[in-house]
């Protein structure tokens, strides 16, 4: 299923595999096929992506340009999954933002002091539904 959506989201969206990209390192991805023309050109077939997940990503490389073992694959996943909890956070905060349940969201809001750093501050923001 998420190879479905990473064929999906990539197909033809530079920016969507710039991201991947940035994900699983150009390194790791250039172990498939060597270059990377048909993955910027309109993205992996779904059978590429079956063998980067099932063959590459499963092997271990430790190179100048690409360090990939089981730590790696590891710190990966656990960013991953930090990241799909975040998300789901949100999701539902935005979803009882929409049914009405709360109104309130906070936002971080970036604001800069006198010597010109960013300081993070909080505003709330108020929904009109009306």
């Amino acid at each position: 299923m998420c190879i479905n959506y990473l064929r999906l989201i990539s197909f033809k969206n530079r920016r969507a595999l710039e991201i991947i990209v940035r994900i699983f390192k150009k390194q790791l991805l250039l172990q498939l096929n060597g270059n990377l023309d048909s993955y910027y050109k309109e993205g992996w077939s779904k059978d590429e992506w079956l063998r980067f997940f099932s063959e590459t990503i499963k092997k271990d490389f430790k190179s100048v340009m690409l360090t990939w073992n089981k730590d790696t694959r590891k710190q990966l996943d656990m960013d991953l999954q930090e990241e799909i909890e975040r998300f789901k956070e949100a999701q539902v905060k935005h979803q009882k933002s929409l049914n009405g349940s709360e109104k309130t969201l906070s936002h971080p809001a970036l604001m800069f002091n006198q010597e010109k750093q960013v300081v993070s501050e909080v505003s709330n923001l108020k929904w009109n539904f009306e």
